[in-house]
């Protein structure tokens, strides 16, 4: 019996986006016997199949968002997993269809609250045995016939009201006060390089700068600016409990919020960038901007960096995981940071646990250093027909050099002393293998294939061919353009960013044949 639900749940789901508009008020009409508080089984069936069974595509929001808001917020059952369960993934399917423009524009200002403070009982943070009500979670748990196969897991919870809160997150003009005052001669755009003395105070200023414009905004009535204040307190209420001293079961919780964000941003951006988002032709004052996705990379860091040395087993997988992401979004602001923690663990006598993150994390990192670009990933050029900004183009040019440190650091990891250490680094050691060209690029001339059919502008392809066609099209932009208008690498003109852009690949196979040349040393 359970099988056959499961199926049926699942032929559902598949159905659903056929349902008509015109099913709302049927299905409804037909639940809504169920709903009785007096009988706790068939209230939690008529729910989950309003979650199940409601379409969201079109105008049918309009009929049972009313009803299901209402439903959701004033049951009682606050924070428990089967119950939030769904209406997350309701409202994230309602999310998606209006993103991709399946559905009429939703009025969510007015429920960011709610979304907020349940995804904060989620997390299921310690508030102590005397801590209010409201702040513990419902301990309430759905009938097993009911939960076997309509309910989800706390992390699919947790992912589907990540990428809630992501679509939610709308592109805002910050007013930032200047912070040159504070540290020299450096403004809002001077970023100082990581590992300076500067670097530190400039990034907690800037976002503290961004934090205040955000509530300044969101204080003035600007409806935009409000999920972005909802998400720092959010997150803020999460920091504490990334630090390597804390473990417990909320763990799991944070480590999905993170790497749920960070996945589900990249997610956003790419589809953004393909122009299958609905605000690509209708609102492309809704796209996302440069600082839009810096703001939220400096917001994601520093937490995902505390996770990584967690005592909990699966959190600095999580943390690893969202820097995946975010070092595709923002390779300037995560990349230099991660390779000098990564070269100060490798070499830490006192810590020895970091030894171990370094090599996992390094692991994860390493289709970033090694990746020749361009691919369709990275670097990430934010608004159509722009070019990568040439600081993610820096960031990236140096890896094959940076891998080379970090390969001689990593050798003593092979210890017959800690089987859990070798395998790590064989691990990193075979996913390098795999990734780093056998060939130059420039060796394989491949030029009389690529001239054969038009420039892509967005190449999806990955590996040699896509680098040495991307290095093709450039030097035949920079060769049709006149000697007057020629001039060094910057980002104010075309010519300088075709410049900069031919500069970092041609520096990134340079070093890459380099490494190549070292590894038969190396092994």
């Amino acid at each position: 019996a359970r099988s056959v639900r499961n199926e049926l749940v699942h032929c559902i789901s598949q159905c659903r986006k056929h349902f008509p508009e015109e099913a709302t008020g049927p299905i409804l009409e037909a639940v809504e016997p169920l709903l009785c508080p007096h009988d706790p089984a068939e209230y939690y069936l008529g729910a989950a199949l309003l979650s199940l069974m409601l379409p969201t595509k079109g105008s049918a929001a309009k009929v049972w968002l009313p009803r299901v808001a209402a439903l959701w917020l004033e049951a009682g059952l606050d924070g428990s997993n089967e119950w939030e369960s769904l209406w997350f993934t309701l409202f994230e399917r309602l999310a998606k269809d209006e993103f991709y423009g399946r559905a009429d524009p939703v009025e969510w200002a007015t429920f960011l609250p709610a979304i907020y403070a349940r995804a904060l009982l989620l997390l299921q943070l310690p508030g102590g045995s005397d801590a209010r009500s409201e702040l513990r979670v419902h301990d309430r748990r759905f009938p097993r016939e009911v939960s076997s196969c309509l309910s989800r897991g706390p992390t699919h919870t947790m992912s589907a009201a990540s990428r809630l809160m992501v679509l939610l997150l709308r592109p805002i003009k910050r007013q930032l006060k200047p912070i040159a005052e504070a540290h020299g001669a450096l403004g809002n755009e001077d970023e100082p390089p990581f590992g300076c003395p500067q670097a530190e105070d400039w990034r907690e200023a800037r976002e503290e700068a961004e934090a205040e414009a955000e509530m300044n905004a969101a204080a003035a009535g600007d409806d935009r600016a409000a999920g972005w204040v909802r998400l720092r307190q959010l997150l803020r209420c999460a920091e504490p409990y990334c630090h390597p001293s804390n473990s417990g079961h909320w763990c799991i919780f944070v480590g999905s919020l993170l790497q749920g964000l960070a996945r589900m941003a990249w997610w956003r951006l790419l589809n953004e960038k393909r122009g299958e988002a609905r605000a690509c032709k209708a609102a492309p004052h809704e796209l996302w901007g440069r600082e839009d996705v810096k703001a939220l990379v400096r917001l994601l860091e520093p937490l995902a960096s505390q996770a990584r040395y967690s005592k909990f087993g699966l959190l600095p997988r999580m943390s690893e995981a969202a820097f995946k992401y975010l070092c595709r979004m923002s390779p300037e602001l995560t990349i230099p940071g991660l390779e000098l923690r990564i070269n100060d663990g490798l070499q830490a006598v006192t810590a020895v646990h970091q030894t171990s993150v370094s090599l996992t994390t390094l692991s994860v990192l390493t289709p970033m250093l090694i990746g020749l670009c361009p691919r369709a990933e990275s670097p990430f050029p934010l608004t159509p027909g722009a070019r990568p900004s040439s600081a993610s183009l820096q960031a990236l040019s140096g890896g094959p050099a940076v891998m080379r440190d970090l390969l001689e650091l990593a050798l003593p990891g092979i210890d017959a002393n800690d089987p859990q250490k070798t395998m790590m680094t064989l691990h990193l050691f075979a996913g390098l293998l795999l990734l780093l060209p056998l060939s130059s690029p420039t060796a394989l001339k491949w030029e009389s294939t690529v001239s054969n059919h038009s420039p892509s502008p967005d190449l999806h392809s990955i590996g040699i061919f896509a680098f040495e066609e991307r290095m093709l099209q450039l030097r035949n932009a920079r060769d049709k353009l006149v000697p007057a208008e020629r001039g060094p690498a910057d980002e104010e003109t075309f010519a300088g960013t075709v410049e900069a852009e031919l500069e970092a690949y041609e520096l990134q196979a340079a070093q890459a044949e380099q490494l190549a040349e070292w590894m038969p040393e190396f092994a």
